[in-house]
């Protein structure tokens, strides 16, 4: 039986699955998919609106421009086996989010600051880059203008507790071109069976765009599950509904298996 509940804007999204006593974060087959795969659409123009978090040392600074650094791919950084999916891609983000206005950008608590810590942490050496993508099947984005990379102000509001995952991050300007998402409102309705959208960094690769449903509903502690593909720089990631809003944020926070 379907179940139909009112659940808070900005849900901690949890997956939950085992695997040989372990985490799994694929569920059947992998449908994550590439931004050069995916036609001008509703799901493209929220990827736009999708940041990747970096620190200083994983993008580069040189008289306005920026350059993503050289580093392993993620088959060497995770020691993958030869053909697994986006191995040959680097991993230079930590973090995921969306931009909620012209300065503000939807991250997890986890990403901006420690459990138990009474203030966040030093973000100075922190950057949101906008447009980290895959430009075909062997090549990623490795240029940006200063109208793609901000670097952080402050971060005005952020939880990371044994319940609650989710940060808003001041910009220290407003974003150029690129227009905040729509958000459903304070309370929605999430139910049993709804497809769901995610967007964001899986490992810290290039942007990707996976769709799965709400399986389960967790009223109680405002989370729902679902069969969405993630792994930890999803950590972050909006959440939208079929309409396009952005109904929840992902967080690795969470073990059953979590995020």
């Amino acid at each position: 039986m379907r179940s139909s509940v009112t659940a808070l804007l900005f849900l901690c999204l949890i997956i939950c699955a085992t695997f040989a006593d372990e985490t799994k974060p694929i569920y059947g087959i992998d449908e994550r998919t590439e931004e050069y795969q995916l036609p001008v659409s509703l799901a493209k123009t929220l990827g736009g609106k999708t940041g990747a978090m970096m620190v200083s040392g994983a993008i580069l600074e040189n008289e306005g421009f920026f350059s993503l650094a050289a580093g392993p791919d993620l088959q060497t950084a995770q020691n993958l086996c030869d053909g697994e999916p986006f191995g040959n891609q680097p991993l230079n983000a930590f973090c995921s989010g969306t931009l909620i206005a012209p300065n503000l950008f939807l991250t997890a608590g986890h990403c901006v600051r420690e459990e138990g810590a009474s203030q966040p942490n030093d973000l100075s050496n922190v950057y949101v880059v906008f447009g980290y993508v895959m430009l075909d099947t062997d090549k990623v984005k490795v240029d940006y203008s200063e109208t793609e990379v901000y670097k952080i102000a402050s971060v005005p509001f952020s939880i990371y507790d044994e319940t609650t995952d989710i940060a808003v991050v001041q910009l220290e300007s407003n974003v150029v071109g690129i227009s905040p998402v729509n958000l459903f409102g304070y309370y929605t309705e999430v139910i049993d069976g709804d497809e769901i959208l995610m967007v964001g960094h899986p490992s810290g690769i290039p942007r990707k765009y996976d769709i799965g449903d709400i399986v389960e509903v967790d009223i109680d502690n405002h989370k729902f599950f679902t069969s969405l593909d993630a792994y930890h720089g999803n950590s972050g990631s909006g959440v939208f509904n079929d309409a396009g809003e952005l109904i929840a944020v992902f967080s690795f926070r969470f073990r059953r298996f979590s995020v």
